[in-house]
C-alpha cells in the first residue's frame, strides 16, 4: 500500500497514490451546493497530497515540510510503540469504490440506523468525508499524526462553511483508546497488524463495546479465531484503489448480537409487568444521498494501477502544475479542472 518515493513536484504523480485520484469523468448534470462542496473538498485534499509531504521515507526528498513530517513520525511512532514504517505506508480509497462497497451493505438492511461512522486511521479525512456526505451518521476520525489531522480539520471548515453540514470530528491519538461504544461502523484503517496487535485492539473495542451491531470494514481477512466474540463476514467485493485495481475489501459483524438484543428487551418487557412479545426491530440505516452527491462520488475513481491503460504524464504534470497555482475548487454548477 506504500507509494513509491518521488523526487520533486515535476513527477508527482509517477508515484503519489492520492495524487492518482480524481474526477473522471464529471458528472454531466450541473450540481447543487452539497455536491459542489464534496467534489471542492476532494479537489482540496487531492491537492494537500500533491503538495508533496508523501510517501517516507523518501531520502531524496529536501525541504522544511518533510523534514517536519519525518520528525513527526518518528516521535509519534516511538510514542505510541511502533514501526515508523507503520505511520508512512500511504494508499487512498476513492469515493467510487466507498460507495460500491457500502451502498449494498446499507441496502440490505445490515447497517445500524443510530451511532456513528468511527474511522480508525483517519489520515487527511478522505474516508470520513465521502461517510458524512453518503451516510446520515456522525462521524469521527482518529489519526495518530497531529500534520494529517491539521489538514482534514481545515477541509472540514471549508466544507461546513460552504455546505452547514455536519462534517467530521478529527481527533488525534491512539485509535485502541477510543471508547467505541456509539459505533455503528468502524472503517479500519489501520491497514497493518495480526491478531495482538493495536489494529486487532481496535477492532475487539468495537466488537465489545458498540451497544450497536456494528460492521467493521477493513482491508485485510481477519482471523476470526483471534476475537473474543462470535463474528462472522457480511459482505466482500474486490474493487480498484489507489494502490491496485483488485483490493478485497471486507465487512464484518458480530453473529450473536440480534438473539443478545432480542433477550435483553424481552427481559426488560417481563421487569415492566408486560408480556412477552416480539421486540421492535432495531432501526436500519438509509442509503438516500442526493443523486448529484452520489454522481460526484461514482465519478471519484483511482486513475493509474498495474492495470490501467498509459497515461500521458507530461500532460498531467502541466495540469497538476497549473491546479496548484490556480488553487483548489470548482467553478459555479461545474467540476472544472480535474485530474
Amino acid at each position: 500500500m506504500a507509494s513509491a518515493p518521488v523526487a520533486d513536484p515535476a513527477t508527482l504523480l509517477v508515484g503519489a497514490g492520492a495524487a492518482e485520484l480524481g474526477l473522471r469523468p464529471p458528472p454531466s448534470a450541473p450540481l447543487g451546493p452539497t455536491a459542489e462542496a464534496f467534489a471542492s473538498l476532494l479537489e482540496l485534499l487531492r491537492l494537500r497530497v500533491v503538495e508533496p509531504v508523501l510517501p517516507l521515507p523518501a531520502a531524496d526528498i529536501a525541504g522544511a515540510a518533510q523534514e517536519a513530517l519525518r520528525r513527526e513520525v518518528a516521535a509519534t511512532a516511538a510514542a505510541l510503540g511502533l514501526r515508523e514504517a507503520r505511520l508512512t505506508a500511504y494508499g487512498v480509497t476513492p469515493a467510487s469504490t466507498f460507495a460500491a462497497f457500502l451502498r449494498p451493505i446499507v441496502e440490505a438492511g445490515n447497517v445500524p440506523g443510530e451511532g456513528s461512522f468511527f474511522v480508525a486511521g483517519s489520515s487527511e479525512g478522505w474516508i470520513a468525508f465521502y461517510a458524512a456526505f453518503l451516510m446520515p451518521l456522525p462521524v469521527l476520525g482518529v489519526e495518530a499524526l497531529q500534520s494529517r489531522v491539521d489538514a482534514a480539520q481545515e477541509a472540514a471548515a471549508a466544507a461546513c462553511a460552504s455546505t452547514g453540514l455536519q462534517m467530521p470530528v478529527f481527533l488525534t491519538g491512539d485509535a485502541a483508546t477510543v471508547n467505541m461504544w456509539d459505533a455503528a461502523v468502524l472503517w479500519d484503517n489501520l491497514a497493518f497488524g495480526g491478531p495482538g496487535s493495536k489494529r486487532y485492539d481496535v477492532i475487539e473495542r468495537a466488537f465489545q463495546q458498540s451497544v450497536h451491531n456494528v460492521v467493521v470494514v477493513s482491508y485485510q481477512e481477519l482471523d476470526l479465531s483471534a476475537l473474543s466474540h462470535p463474528v462472522e463476514l457480511l459482505h466482500s467485493d474486490v474493487l480498484p484503489n489507489s494502490w491496485t485495481p483488485s483490493q478485497r475489501y471486507y465487512a464484518y459483524r458480530r453473529s450473536d448480537w440480534e438473539a443478545r438484543r432480542r433477550r435483553r428487551l424481552q427481559r426488560l418487557l417481563r421487569s415492566g409487568g408486560a408480556a412477552d412479545g416480539e421486540p421492535p426491530p432495531a432501526p436500519r440505516l438509509v442509503w438516500a444521498p442526493a443523486a448529484d452527491v452520489e454522481a460526484v462520488a461514482a465519478a471519484h475513481v483511482s486513475l493509474r494501477h498495474p492495470a490501467a491503460k498509459p497515461l500521458d504524464e507530461a500532460a498531467e504534470r502541466r495540469q497538476v502544475a497549473a491546479a496548484l497555482e490556480r488553487g483548489a475548487g470548482t467553478a459555479p454548477g461545474t467540476i472544472a479542472a480535474f485530474l
